[in-house]
């Protein structure tokens, strides 16, 4: 029996709401920063599909995708495969950013949707506001559909 095993759970809850629950999987290679389950093994495809039919399903990027866009953009490719839709919503591991660089990836990806922005020991948003709103570049005097 192993006790992070929840996703029965998960579902079961997301059955008693119409609010979609949002699940994230890694799907990186391992590091040392990442660790993971290899994408290549069937049950695991198996389970992201499984929760995809009940809830929606985001990418937790990598550790170094935070600064390298062909590794977010092949990590982003590998959960699009699996999902067989594109993908919209991703989280970078330990919640680490690179602003404004990391945003502007994401945008080139068009992933519409980061939730990175929480702290990872703390209560809270980064951002101050719990509403989700749209990031806008000040380098360039952009709103992005991110």
């Amino acid at each position: 029996h192993d006790p992070f095993d929840t996703f029965k759970y998960i579902i079961n809850k997301q059955k008693q709401t119409q609010f979609k629950f949002l699940v994230f999987f890694f799907i990186g290679s391992y590091s040392t920063f990442d660790k993971g389950i290899n994408i290549n093994k069937r049950k695991y495809v198996s389970l992201i599909k499984h929760i995809a039919d009940y809830c929606k399903v985001g990418l937790k990027a990598s550790y170094f995708s935070v600064k390298d866009v062909e590794l977010l953009k092949k990590e982003k490719r590998q959960m699009e495969d699996v999902l067989n839709t594109a993908l919209s919503a991703s989280r970078f591991s330990f919640s680490k950013l690179n602003l404004p660089e990391s945003y502007r990836n994401l945008v080139q990806l068009e992933v519409k949707e980061d939730y990175t922005m929480g702290y990872v020991n703390h209560i809270g948003f980064r951002a101050g506001s719990c509403t989700p709103f749209l990031f806008y570049d000040l380098d360039y005097e952009v709103q992005t559909p991110l």
